[in-house]
């Protein structure tokens, strides 16, 4: 759910109580007020916020397979089908699978969540909990994510997640992930020597920490197979602020696609790590 106008917490995840839980623009817990509470259409009593069943906000625009008890649903939910309980559907997802309980699907869309206390916040992405439910929200869970870009030249570039120009992976605070990232370039044109087809194939594997909101990354990589023509051709993992991504780069004159699997484990850990 994104933040009203005007307002700096949002709703993050409502718990087996029936209890709404808020966030801020750090992502860090807190308290709404009870005008914010109703601001986004709860009920308020005392310091806690809760969430009417009957509420008209929270039914889908259109049908929804739920199977299940206690499963939240919000409005412009499109052909999602929902196995479970206690699941939470923010607004605008379209074409989710989910099987498990207490997981929270962050307005994304064509993704598969299993498992118990996942946080799915990527489209196309398939998210496998392994939690409990008194751990906390996306504690301990598994991601596998599809990156990509094009290069025309030698100069590093990123690839962002769906290849959709924008979208890195964020690492919470004080959590840890590791990642494995299987990367291939094939050359589709260009003028310079070499063919279309020729291809490279590495693994690049690390860790990286957050340490509130402070990131370090330690990573390696392995070069796996090739054919044809790719000198000069390199796969990196960096970090910029709180994400983490891939850069890639070919050669001057020469076309060349990119396609990164990205394989994580993250496990948060809800203490301050500083």
């Amino acid at each position: 759910m994104e933040f009203l106008i005007g307002l700096n917490v949002k709703p993050k995840e409502i718990n087996n109580l029936n209890q709404v839980l808020f966030e801020d623009a750090s992502g860090a817990s807190a308290t709404p007020t009870e005008s914010e509470c109703i601001a986004y259409g709860f009920i308020p009593y005392k310091t806690v916020c809760y969430y009417q069943y009957n509420d008209t906000q929270m039914i889908p625009d259109t049908e929804i397979l739920s199977i299940g008890r206690r499963n939240s649903i919000e409005e412009n939910v499109l052909d999602s089908s929902v196995i479970g309980i206690d699941n939470f559907v923010f607004r605008n997802s379209n074409n989710n699978l989910i099987v498990g309980d207490s997981n929270t699907l962050n307005s994304i869309s064509n993704t598969l969540i299993s498992g118990t206390k996942g946080d799915a916040l990527y489209n196309n992405s398939q998210i496998l909990a392994g939690n409990q439910n008194d751990d906390i929200l996306g504690e301990r869970q598994s991601i596998l994510l599809l990156a990509g870009a094009d290069t025309t030249t030698s100069t590093y570039t990123r690839t962002y997640i769906n290849d959709d120009g924008s979208t890195l992976f964020n690492v919470e605070d004080n959590s840890i992930v590791s990642y494995t990232a299987h990367a291939i370039g094939v050359r589709t044109g260009g003028t310079a020597a070499g063919d279309k087809g020729d291809f490279k194939y590495w693994i690049e594997r690390g860790a990286v920490v957050s340490r509130n909101g402070t990131l370090t990354i330690d990573r390696t990589r392995d070069s796996i197979s090739s054919d044809g023509t790719t000198s000069g051709w390199n796969v990196n993992s960096d970090i910029d602020g709180t994400n983490l991504y891939i850069e890639v780069k070919g050669k001057n004159n020469m076309n060349v696609k990119w396609i990164i699997r990205m394989e994580i484990s993250e496990m948060r850990t809800g203490i301050d790590l500083s």
